[in-house]
């Protein structure tokens, strides 16, 4: 495993397109979180947006007609084809004064119906109203809620089950202790042998398994992250920030996919279809050294 951590450092982490995508020029790059933590009105815009949509993948949540005549009536200045985040910015702003008001209760009650269809009736904004609006009472109480919830390891109640959705939420606004796991670092993990390398361990009271845990997959990347590696980025240590480690294994897996012009996707090499012949790792890697000739 060690020689292994020293290609992926080298051939990974210290790649030039990795880095500037991932440091800097992605919508949610390393100095992008970072600098969003410092801000509350973004913290706040980030954790509402990732409740309307249950996350970030999901299509944008647009207003349908009808939800554009109930809104207009209640005095809510929307045209068809805005969504959430366009109406919330062209009547008020991201503070939690205007939520907690009521032309910005309207506008996020109606926007987390989209989403939680069969629900009570604004059930959803009492849910946040009363797990975060009648507890965060400012914007400057925002960062002091998140480090408690995170200190009390309690995040109930404000982003239902997906335990992905509030690891991302918290890693994009620079929490980078915080790893969400899906498809391709369970790939990425399989495929290198990192996983097999803790299979029969113990890991935080945790005896390592089943490729099919979340929790286990996310367990075995953090002590890869802890005993194998090195350096430091953007004053950030890789071993104490699996979140940076996730995001370059997520860019090597991901493939392309493009927006505007951009690949908002990643690189596209240990995706479904595995290109092990153009993969840097080929030669440290568990899968790559059986099925490459």
């Amino acid at each position: 495993m060690e020689k292994f951590a020293e290609v992926f450092i080298e051939k990974i982490i210290k790649n030039k397109e990795y880095r500037k995508e991932i440091v800097e020029n992605r919508e949610d790059s390393i100095k992008k979180c970072i600098e969003r933590g410092k801000n509350d009105r973004e913290i706040l815009k980030r954790l509402l947006i990732v409740k309307v949509t249950k996350g970030f993948w999901r299509p944008e949540v647009k207003f349908n007609k009808e939800d554009i005549r109930e809104l207009k009536k209640r005095g809510i200045d929307i045209e068809e084809g805005d969504d959430f985040e366009k109406v919330v910015e062209k009547n008020g702003n991201w503070t939690i004064e205007f939520f907690t008001k009521e032309t910005g209760k309207i506008i996020l009650s109606r926007a987390l119906e989209k989403y939680y269809k069969g629900k009570e009736k604004n059930g959803e904004y009492e849910n946040l109203r009363k797990y975060f609006f009648d507890v965060v009472k400012d914007d400057s109480d925002i960062k002091k809620w998140i480090d408690d919830k995170i200190k009390n390891k309690n995040f109930k109640n404000i982003f239902g089950k997906g335990l992905k959705s509030k690891n991302i939420f918290l890693r994009d606004i620079g929490k980078f202790e915080f790893v969400p796991i899906d498809i391709h670092e369970k790939r990425f993990l399989i495929r290198t042998g990192i996983f097999q390398y803790y299979l029969g361990k113990e890991i935080d009271g945790t005896i390592i398994n089943d490729p099919f845990d979340d929790t286990q997959i996310e367990k075995a990347l953090k002590r890869f992250s802890k005993k194998f590696l090195t350096g430091e980025i953007e004053g950030y240590k890789l071993a104490d920030n699996p979140g940076i480690v996730d995001m370059f294994i997520w860019y090597h897996c991901a493939k392309k996919k493009e927006k505007n012009g951009k690949n908002i996707g990643g690189a596209g090499i240990c995706g479904k279809n595995p290109r092990c012949n153009e993969c840097p790792l080929k030669d440290a890697c568990l899968m790559g050294q059986n099925v490459v000739k």
